[in-house]
């Protein structure tokens, strides 16, 4: 959730972006409508799956450390693939994710 607080334009690239009204991405989100679309997002189905989805995904990295040359290589350049499909979706949204899974608060 944090990434999304601090870029809500990433919100468009998911299924679950649809609480990004097309009127809200002309307009700069302000702090209450920003909170009351992540409070969306939370409830929303699709993020709940996808959020289990990533958890298992750095679950199954973590535990696959010493092992880059099985599942984990060919997992992970899936999951690229998959990522790189998407329309809007840059090199940049990865540095930004990872920027915000490393930061400690």
């Amino acid at each position: 959730m944090r990434i999304f607080s601090r870029h809500p334009e990433l919100l468009s690239l998911f299924p679950f972006g649809e609480v990004l009204r097309h009127d809200d991405q002309d307009t700069e989100v302000n702090a209450e409508l920003l909170t009351a679309m992540l409070d969306e997002v939370r409830q929303h189905p699709t993020f709940r799956n996808h959020a289990a989805a990533f958890a298992s995904a750095i679950g199954m990295a973590v535990e696959s450390l010493d092992d880059w040359d099985g599942d984990l290589t060919a997992t992970l350049l899936q999951l690229g693939r998959m990522h790189s499909e998407t329309e809007g979706f840059t090199v940049h949204n990865f540095s930004a994710l990872r920027h915000h899974l490393l930061q400690q608060n």
